[in-house]
């Protein structure tokens, strides 16, 4: 019970946090480029994290002239996900690590340890620090917490007894993220094949069976 609380005020609190939105930020540069990426500095092979949300926009007709409520609503959206996904990750290291360890204590640590990436996990730029998530929630740098999502996916796949249609399911979301974060920010997927090469290097003798079935 004490645990679902934490996590309602914790989410709670990410709902009611605004982006950084000074000027002239990047966070201006993507909003703008939603609508004409023409105008954007970002390389054109990126626009893919400008097109979802271009289309994502025009879905629920809301125009550019609502641009305060298009980064509030790309803020709340990917800063959730981004608690999602470095929970998940915790969640799955942690019962790896901790192989006897209760599933209350696994939800409490799995929680504090994704509180603390969001609060210490910082930048500076010319006159601002602050934490990753107010830096870059209006960013296609989601990538960094997909990268951490399809890492605890992987874990899940070579090393828990699950079907094969989860791990199916697992394997094709691996795949499409795998997609948009190659196209969006490359330099999180090379994270993610050096973590894939050292479990792949530490745990070769188990998973050998695995990929000879």
């Amino acid at each position: 019970m004490h645990f679902y609380l934490l996590l309602l005020i914790t989410l709670g609190a990410i709902f009611f946090t605004h982006p950084f939105l000074r000027f002239p930020y990047d966070m201006w540069d993507h909003l703008f480029a939603i609508d004409d990426f023409n105008i954007s500095q970002v390389p054109g092979a990126r626009d893919i994290w400008h097109a979802f949300w271009r289309h994502f926009f025009a879905l629920l007709s809301i125009e550019q002239e609502q641009i305060l409520l298009r980064a509030r609503i790309i803020h709340t959206i990917q800063t959730l996900l981004s608690f999602f996904a470095v929970y998940l990750f915790s969640k799955v290291l942690i019962r790896h690590i901790f192989t006897h360890i209760d599933h209350l204590t696994l939800r409490y640590m799995a929680y504090w340890s994704t509180l603390i990436w969001f609060t210490i996990f910082a930048t500076f730029s010319v006159f601002y620090h602050h934490i990753w998530i107010l830096w870059y929630s209006v960013n296609y740098q989601i990538t960094l917490p997909l990268f951490w999502y399809i890492l605890a996916l992987t874990i899940i796949i070579l090393f828990e007894p699950i079907s094969w249609k989860i791990k199916l399911f697992y394997g094709l979301q691996i795949i499409l993220i795998s997609r948009f974060i190659l196209q969006a920010h490359s330099m999180e997927y090379l994270y993610y094949l050096m973590y894939l090469a050292v479990l792949l290097l530490l745990y070769s003798r188990e998973l050998f069976p695995l990929f000879k079935k």
